[in-house]
């Protein structure tokens, strides 16, 4: 890494009283990056797991966006709730639920749909009731508070929050930010990258959920140079559907993300024709050297 900009994901614990960006621009600052951004944003007053792009992973933040997210939280009634009245509340915003973002976001007061794969009570203590829920990306869980309260009768609000999964990523993959200085002081000061390489994690790490592509180093080759992906340039490949989004490697090395022309079932056995058109090229020529 040494010589070069650093690029991949930092998964940070966000702590609480610093906005989503801030944080960015810590990680940028720390990393000595160009750019770097966040996917997923939280409020200020929420904690928890924040994924971070640096460098050129940057621009690989829109396949990685998009997906469920998991919260632990609590909410806050201004006289004690029943616990079955509580427990009925959630099941009745649990599948898809109606939100207009709330005056504290940034985005348009549009009514929207979402989907709450899962709304379940804790623990239930006087006005205070602990939760957990796993829903679509672009809920707002403020929002969902203020509705149990709707559904109880009663005001409701969203007292603490933490998110401890975005997708695949969960906390146990998540950094504090003191750790994170100390790792890049380390790499930078002293010259020893044993603490970022298990913080700093490789660009395709956050990609799982895509289907694979191998092909061979000449295609690769045409890739960097603006090509599409043809049949003859593939090695091997998951069975992908047209349409579908699909990671893309050579020699275990991350090419990049295109998108599939045909069915793979409807190629694998011939020799000609376009097979992916390419989406965002990561690999550079001094990688394939």
């Amino acid at each position: 890494m040494i010589g070069q900009e650093l690029d991949g994901f930092i998964i940070v614990d966000k702590p609480l009283r610093i906005t989503s960006r801030e944080v960015s621009v810590i990680v940028k600052r720390l990393a000595r990056v160009s750019k770097a951004g966040h996917i997923g944003t939280l409020d200020p007053n929420v904690s928890g797991v924040l994924p971070v792009a640096v460098g050129r992973s940057r621009k690989l933040i829109r396949y990685v966006i998009g997906q469920e997210k998991e919260y632990v939280g609590v909410v806050r009634f201004d006289k004690a709730p029943k616990e079955e009245d509580v427990v009925n509340a959630f099941s009745r915003l649990t599948g898809i639920v109606e939100q207009v973002p709330p005056k504290e976001s940034a985005v348009a007061k549009r009514k929207r749909k979402r989907r709450v794969f899962c709304f379940q009570l804790l623990e239930l203590v006087g006005k205070k009731a602990l939760f957990r829920t796993i829903v679509q990306a672009g809920t707002y869980i403020r929002v969902l508070c203020k509705d149990v309260g709707r559904l109880l009768g009663i005001n409701a609000v969203m007292d603490e929050l933490r998110r401890i999964r975005v997708g695949n990523i969960d906390e146990s993959m998540a950094h504090n930010l003191h750790h994170i200085t100390f790792a890049f002081h380390l790499f930078f000061d002293k010259h020893d990258g044993t603490a970022l390489k298990r913080i700093l994690l490789p660009p395709d790490a956050l990609l799982t959920r895509y289907k694979k592509v191998i092909i061979r180093k000449s295609a690769a080759e045409n890739l960097m140079r603006g090509a599409w992906l043809m049949r003859p340039g593939i090695l091997e490949s998951d069975n992908f559907k047209k349409g579908e989004v699909v990671r893309i490697y050579s020699n275990n090395l991350f090419v990049g993300m295109g998108r599939a022309m045909v069915d793979w079932k409807d190629v694998k056995d011939k020799k000609r024709g376009l097979v992916v058109k390419s989406e965002r090229i990561h690999l550079r020529s001094c990688d394939l050297l």
